[in-house]
């Protein structure tokens, strides 16, 4: 009996696998049907937070809300301005983008990655005070011009510092 029922399992799992999934679509001004007013009402909110500008591309999706697209673990030494290493930071990172698809940003997470190791190893993210600690905001504006010359520029709004761990030398 089993046996009858696998071949069957298996063609639902296909069938909800290749099943097309949904894309909500914008409700134009005149449409009055009741399924429409909350779609409708929550698209205007959405509007409403990131000043009513909507963008769109050739594909017709939306992308006018940030987005963020994580960065994997990176290590890089915190060094003093005479070079000599004062901690490691273990950092994870977040590229918040506005205006294109995370699937661009994400096929550019390595070329994100090169140029962020470059430019942290160019110059030294510590703090001035030489504890060994990272200036985060100072390291977030590098990163950002970095990131806007990997990615289209006008997209990336901000780098995130999700995780700061300080290891020793």
């Amino acid at each position: 009996m089993r046996a009858a029922r696998l071949p069957s399992l298996a063609f639902l799992s296909l069938f909800a696998l290749l099943a097309p999934i949904p894309v909500p679509m914008a409700a134009d001004a005149g449409d009055k049907g009741a399924g429409h007013g909350a779609a409708k009402e929550s698209h205007g909110d959405a509007k409403e937070a990131h000043g009513g500008k909507e963008e769109e591309s050739a594909s017709g999706g939306l992308f006018n809300a940030p987005r963020e697209v994580d960065i994997p673990v990176m290590v890089v030494p915190v060094t003093a301005e005479d070079g000599t290493i004062l901690s490691y930071a273990y950092m994870t990172l977040q590229v918040e983008v506005i205006g294109t698809d995370v699937w661009t940003v994400r096929a550019k997470i390595p070329f994100l990655q090169d140029a962020f190791l470059k430019e942290m190893f160019s110059r030294s993210i510590a703090t001035a005070d030489g504890s060994g600690q990272v200036d985060v905001d100072l390291m977030r504006a590098r990163l950002k011009a970095r990131a806007s010359g990997v990615l289209e520029k006008g997209t990336v709004t901000q780098i995130i510092v999700k995780q700061l761990d300080i290891g020793p030398a």
